[in-house]
């Protein structure tokens, strides 16, 4: 069975004590959160996407635990009632292109 864990609820953990507590507890796969409103306390697309090294060591830390990312998440509310709060985080993410 594969099983997976959304890792940003454990920003009060570290990056590798986050995961090693996945592995612990049988997790295969995991999303880790890295646009729109979710803090980056992991992953900074950006930063990941401009250093070849830190891109590696990020790839390493998860395949050497056995696990898999099941998803990068990048939460926004383009449907959100309020148009100004549903447009808000679409005109900054379209800036970082």
């Amino acid at each position: 069975m594969e099983i997976g864990l959304v890792v940003d609820p454990r920003l009060d953990r570290s990056w590798t004590d986050a995961l090693d507590l996945a592995v612990h507890n049988g997790v295969t796969h995991i999303e880790v959160g890295g646009g729109g409103p979710v803090p980056k306390g992991y992953v900074d697309p950006i930063a990941l996407a401009a250093d070849d090294g830190r891109l590696a060591a990020f790839r390493d830390s998860i395949s050497s635990r056995g696990l898999q990312i099941a998803a990068l998440g990048c939460y926004d509310n383009p449907i959100h009632p309020d148009e100004q709060r549903a447009t808000a985080r679409l005109i900054q993410n379209s800036q970082h292109r």
